[in-house]
């Protein structure tokens, strides 16, 4: 007789979470811009090791106009440790192209915070990264699912040395993937009035706004040439070594075709004007969509009916999904390409679930004959045995 085989079972269960405060409760409303009034638009270049240093960078800082984004600041930033010939190159450019010479700590203290204080918001293709590059301490959250940048500090003559300065606050990040991200500020310990001031900056991500609106992951470079951008911006190629004019250039107009690509992204984003969604707050193309519904006044079912939880378990309990698993990597071998085109969609049409997200009530039948059946036919399906 041959021995059984004992294989685990597992299951996907359902956990019922402690009730919340609401987003937002005791604290006082105000109305917000559905678009940034400012932006401070930045990019950074950084050393060639493995530490990949902030070396240099430049920004633009304008308001919102009609016709868009328009820049009435340009200039560059240098790190407080580059090296006298690099630094020399970076005074000699700014003053031959009538720009502004910031330190690091003169960028963070005179442009970035005024900036977020004032309602504005940080913009950058790909922001975590910029962000880091020029943050002076960073730690873990304490949730472990993301970090803090502080960006400012302040020479304690106490202890020599630079230390993190309390009184301006951290920007926690916590990363979904590599296309979005959460952004918020931290508390300092300066005033109420000042904490508020504060938390009233906003974070833009040209390449998440990007993803958003075209559902494609995007280099700068391939979003600029998607959207028509002259071939001056359209084109760019990294320029190696040292500090040098030819690779100020480039790092200029980077920031300028990130401005150039989020003006044409705002086009875009006014198609759907009638929705609240901010751009700042909007991290997939399922924002846009969960956005219509809540326009729609389309209650979710979770909040609209009451299913116990036992019921909502035996749901969790019978959903199955596909699991892909890659254990023979960088070696060519025969594949089966076995994927469903559009498959959310297509299972909520078959299950009808728009009747449920409208529907004034639901009732829950136990049916378990019923799938016995219906399991036992698509085991006998003679399409499938044929296939044998």
């Amino acid at each position: 007789m041959n021995e059984l085989t004992k294989l685990d079972i597992f299951t996907r269960c359902h956990t019922v979470l402690p009730m919340k405060r609401a987003r937002g409760a005791g604290l006082e409303s105000t109305a917000i811009s559905k678009y940034p009034l400012y932006v401070l638009a930045f990019d950074t270049e950084t050393t060639e090791d493995l530490e990949l240093g902030f070396e240099f960078g430049a920004y633009q800082f304008g308001p919102l106009t009609p016709d868009g984004y328009v820049m009435q600041e340009e200039g560059l930033i240098y790190a407080e440790n580059l090296v006298a010939s690099s630094r020399s190159v970076l005074e000699s450019y700014a003053e031959d192209h009538n720009l502004k010479l910031r330190s690091r700590r003169s960028f963070v203290e005179g442009m970035l915070w005024p900036t977020q204080r004032a309602g504005g918001a940080l913009v950058a293709f790909n922001l975590g990264f910029d962000l880091s590059r020029i943050a002076v301490h960073w730690s873990d959250r304490k949730d472990g699912k993301g970090f803090t940048f502080y960006l400012s500090d302040y020479w304690s003559e106490k202890r020599q040395r630079w230390e993190v300065n309390r009184f301006r606050p951290g920007i926690a990040r916590t990363s979904i993937d590599s296309k979005k991200s959460f952004y918020s500020i931290g508390f300092t310990e300066g005033t109420k009035e000042e904490n508020k001031e504060f938390r009233q900056g906003r974070f833009l991500d040209v390449r998440t706004l990007a993803f958003v609106l075209t559902n494609k992951s995007h280099s700068l470079e391939s979003l600029c040439k998607t959207l028509g951008a002259p071939p001056e911006l359209a084109k760019s190629e990294y320029i190696s070594g040292p500090v040098s004019p030819e690779k100020i250039t480039y790092c200029r107009q980077d920031v300028t075709s990130t401005i150039w690509a989020l003006n044409e992204l705002r086009k875009e984003f006014d198609l759907h004007a009638d929705l609240s969604l901010r751009p700042d707050r909007a991290y997939s193309p399922v924002s846009i969509a969960k956005s219509y519904l809540r326009a729609m006044g389309v209650i979710y079912p979770l909040k609209k009916f009451d299913v116990p939880p036992s019921v909502l378990g035996s749901a969790m309990e019978g959903f199955y999904a596909g699991r892909t698993e890659c254990k023979i990597r960088r070696t060519k071998v025969p594949i089966v390409y076995c994927d469903l085109l559009s498959a959310y969609p297509t299972c909520n049409a078959l299950q009808r679930n728009w009747d449920i997200l409208t529907g004034e009530s639901l009732s829950i039948d136990e049916c378990a004959e019923e799938a016995r059946v219906l399991l036992e036919r698509i085991a006998h399906d003679p399409i499938k045995r044929s296939s044998r």
